[in-house]
């Protein structure tokens, strides 16, 4: 009877072990994972240093300029950042009474109101027409077509680069103050009285 009496106090005191064995693996499973995910941080934090670095030199590379690459057009990109800030605002049309407005901005391009009008302009399309007025020294909006978009093209530059262009209102036309070189084209509207005469000297100095 003795011998009986006793095997169930082993039994619990093999159960109580059990149960502290237990709970010492999972302590010790709580514990690997607890390293784990600290490890797992680390290596995400190692990463987002490493992105950060890679972004900051991509910006780096993209402002480069290599030899040979095309001609920087920071005039132009300035011309589209002044665009821009137009947004809702006016501007006088050239050869013609009003005002003109910018009515629309996005990163496709520009979009104008111009006597009842309304005229989009990609920035491609203003950078070229500023590009071309500094190969040519002169911008005219009969040269464009004489519409309500050559009008408010012209305009909007006359507006928004004031210290580079000398403006003769009543013949729509633009003059680069500070010319390099001689121009490629030179333009003459042959259906009314020619204006190159009178802007010659600021092209030429004659």
């Amino acid at each position: 009877m003795r011998a009986g009496i006793s095997s169930p106090a082993r039994g619990t005191h093999n159960g109580d072990a059990m149960r502290d064995d237990g709970r010492t693996l999972t302590g010790r499973a709580l514990g690997a994972m607890v390293k784990l995910l600290g490890v797992l941080v680390d290596v995400l934090r190692r990463a987002d240093e490493a992105l950060r670095a890679l972004v900051a030199l991509a910006h780096r590379v993209a402002a480069i300029r290599f030899p040979g690459s095309a001609r920087p057009r920071h005039a132009s990109d300035l011309l589209a950042e002044r665009a821009q800030r137009m947004l809702g605002h006016g501007f006088p049309l050239l050869d013609r009474r009003g005002t003109g407005f910018v009515v629309g901005s996005d990163e496709s391009g520009i979009d104008l109101l111009v006597q009842g009008v309304r005229a989009h302009f990609t920035w491609d399309r203003l950078a070229g027409t500023w590009q071309r007025l500094l190969a040519n020294h002169t911008l005219g909006i009969d040269e464009l077509g004489g519409g309500p978009d050559a009008v408010g093209l012209v305009s909007l530059i006359a507006h928004l680069q004031p210290d580079a262009v000398t403006v003769i209102e009543a013949d729509g036309l633009l003059v680069l103050k500070a010319p390099p070189g001689t121009p490629v084209h030179q333009y003459a509207d042959m259906s009314r009285p020619v204006v190159w005469s009178a802007v010659r000297h600021l092209t030429h100095g004659g």
